[in-house]
């Protein structure tokens, strides 16, 4: 009854939601689909026909996706792309084009609400599902809209090293940004600097 067939080719990669539809991203396609949830006896609500967005891009890995009150940041071939709430995509990772042919792996997109950012952390490589090599942060400003910094870990116990992955975490008191290590350390961002 819930099941909604998504045309084009190729599975699936990842799934948002921005402004009451779903966003379902192939490799090269993306498809809006609007609708209401379905009742508990399916006799009522659910999704509609899935629509393609205008675009000729999609998104590589579900990792990538995350969704702010500006637009849903994702990675497709080309680099850094936002879907915008206007249901447009934008490469917004143009100025990282060497960067990201350095660092081609996005583990995580994470936005952090604090400093009102987006974080993109980038690995040089990936062997069996885990990130090897270097790796760098990028900062997109969701207030200016912008690209601020690229950030490469310099502290000695963790100079260069890629993240796993990265989330915003509750420790007790507040909210801060964490990344977790290749060797299965989580380190948490000290509030208000960045650090």
């Amino acid at each position: 009854i819930f099941q909604t067939p998504i045309p084009g080719d190729g599975d699936i990669t990842a799934l948002a939601v921005m402004d009451g539809a779903l966003f379902v991203f192939k490799r090269r396609e993306v498809y809006a689909i609007a609708g209401e949830a379905p009742s508990d006896n399916g006799a009522s609500g659910g999704l509609g026909a899935p629509r393609r967005v205008s675009c000729d891009v999609g998104c590589i890995d579900s990792r990538t996706t995350c969704t702010t009150a500006l637009a849903i940041f994702f990675q497709s071939e080309r680099g850094i792309e936002v879907l915008t709430r206007a249901q447009s995509v934008e490469w917004i990772g143009e100025p990282f084009l060497t960067t990201l042919a350095s660092f081609p792996v996005c583990t995580s997109i994470t936005v952090e609400p604090v400093s009102n950012t987006v974080r993109v952390e980038l690995a040089a490589s990936e062997s069996a599902g885990l990130v090897t090599g270097s790796g760098c942060t990028l900062v997109y400003d969701l207030s200016l809209r912008c690209w601020v910094s690229k950030d490469i870990r310099t502290a000695q116990e963790v100079l260069g090293r890629p993240s796993q992955s990265a989330c915003m975490l509750y420790t007790g008191t507040a909210w801060r940004y964490a990344w977790l290590s290749t060797d299965a350390r989580v380190f948490c961002e000290t509030p208000g600097t960045s650090l």
